[in-house]
């Protein structure tokens, strides 16, 4: 047996008896390769390690293995831990919280950790706890330090206008009570500040005789909710809130009127009229600071395709080119790019097998690959950390009985749509949540108003 072959039989034995059990899969034969790679050795050592021992007859090889094999156990020891440690980030927990848990007294955690899984391809769909009280229609925001706030919404009954609030961790795949909202608010959704409070509000307030206008701002250090400054808007319920580059949030009203927060003084100021009132659309902030507003019903009852651009540094609204086809129940995504994909039912059939792409740069709209699912209503579009956009949630005019569970994968780059994953259970009125790690939060919702479920990205992704 020639000196390699020898150091060879020895790493091997060494390896399968002293590394850890847990290391990857092919690990030990990757580490062999490597070493072979970086082996050459000079004829002298050669013949050094080839000659035999004078007090033992066995070879020379045998004086050096103590520390050849010394050095090695290092070096793997070293690619074990880092194969260990990539390996753990495939489907793993969340990094800890940076900030401080909510100090509620209310409940514990709500269900047990998060399954583990490994997903394929295409990516899967996992259970994740269950919501501590079942709600639809609720609103939910991803807070500094990983975690998600859900609040507000429906009960199970639908009916039952809720001030109850929850956390979501990632790490454990738990739900825990916060506090309570001062009182049930089911208008624009949750806006996270700069600061890291969320400010959310409404013009209309369910459980009162009269519009308030009220709106109130969440503090995740205390758990606590606090009223802020009194909307302007009193008639109708806002549908969108957008932070601008400065800090402030752009609310707009089903009449075509728009205000902004301000955190700072907490206080409310109007701001131009839209050119077009709408309802039900989406809005979107650009690279260049402007809101893209696009889509919804205008007036109440019909879809529109209509679209505008406001300027934060005027405080005007101007009309854009209109979208190719007319879109309600409609999601908006800033791409990698700069470009905005805009998913939504249309009120043409032809037009239901495409989503499209708005330029800010040209102000053109174009029609964008054709949809895995053509006829469905999507109600969440999510931006994944590869660039992709996951859309789910929702219902299907060609195919209308439920459970609908389908989901769909836009990739910017080849501009086409391909199915991924199909959901545990059906989702309406349930809001999709990107955490921290790249897996996206879908919990509640109209069918299945508890539970919660956890989209993984595939390998691919």
């Amino acid at each position: 047996m020639t000196s390699e072959r020898q150091f060879d039989a020895l790493l091997r034995s060494w390896l399968e008896e002293s590394a850890p059990s847990g290391q990857p899969q092919g690990l030990l034969e990757s580490v062999l390769t490597a070493t072979g790679h970086t082996r050459p050795r000079p004829a002298w050592l050669v013949r050094l390690l080839d000659e035999p021992m004078p007090e033992t007859g066995r070879p020379g090889l045998s004086r050096f293995a103590p520390l050849a094999l010394a050095g090695t156990a290092v070096v793997v020891a070293l690619v074990i831990g880092i194969g260990l440690f990539l390996r753990s980030l495939n489907v793993g927990p969340s990094p800890t919280p940076s900030g401080q848990p909510s100090p509620s007294e209310l409940a514990g955690p709500s269900a047990g950790p998060t399954s583990s899984v490994v997903s394929g391809p295409a990516g899967v769909w996992i259970a994740t706890g269950t919501m501590g009280t079942p709600r639809s229609g609720h609103t939910a925001v991803r807070l500094l330090d990983g975690r998600v706030l859900v609040a507000g919404g429906s009960g199970a009954n639908n009916e039952d206008h809720l001030t109850s609030a929850e956390l979501y961790d990632p790490d454990s795949g738990t739900w825990s009570a916060t506090g309570n909202m001062l009182k049930p608010l089911a208008g624009f959704p949750a806006t996270l500040l700069r600061d890291g409070k969320v400010l959310v509000g409404d013009v209309d307030d369910p459980t009162a005789d009269e519009p308030i206008g009220g709106a109130e701002v969440y503090d995740p250090d205390s758990g606590i909710w606090t009223a802020t400054g009194k909307m302007l808007m009193t008639g109708d319920t806002a549908t969108t809130a957008t932070l601008l580059r400065d800090g402030k949030v752009l609310v707009i009203g089903n009449d075509g009127s728009a205000e902004l927060y301000d955190p700072d003084s907490g206080t409310w100021t109007a701001t131009g009229t839209m050119t077009t009132p709408r309802h039900s659309h989406a809005a979107i902030l650009l690279p260049d600071g402007r809101v893209l507003v696009a889509g919804g019903h205008a007036p109440f009852d019909f879809p529109t395709d209509s679209a505008e651009l406001y300027d934060p540094d005027t405080g005007s609204w101007t009309a854009i080119a209109n979208m190719n086809a007319p879109r309600d129940v409609i999601t908006a995504t800033l791409l990698r790019d700069g470009k905005v994909l805009v998913v939504g039912q249309t009120s043409t059939s032809s037009a239901d097998r495409w989503a499209e792409l708005y330029d800010p740069a040209t102000g053109a709209w174009t029609a964008t690959g054709d949809m895995a699912r053509p006829g469905t209503s999507y109600q969440t579009a999510t931006l994944l950390s590869d660039g992709t956009v996951l859309v789910a949630g929702g219902v299907n005019g060609i195919d209308p009985e439920p459970p609908f569970r389908a989901a769909e994968l836009y990739d910017p780059d080849t501009r086409s749509w391909t199915t991924t994953g199909t959901m545990l259970e059906w989702r309406v009125g349930s809001p999709a949540t990107l955490l921290l790690d790249g897996r996206v939060l879908v919990a509640g919702g109209d069918d299945t108003p508890g539970s919660a479920q956890l989209y993984v990205p595939g390998s691919g992704q």
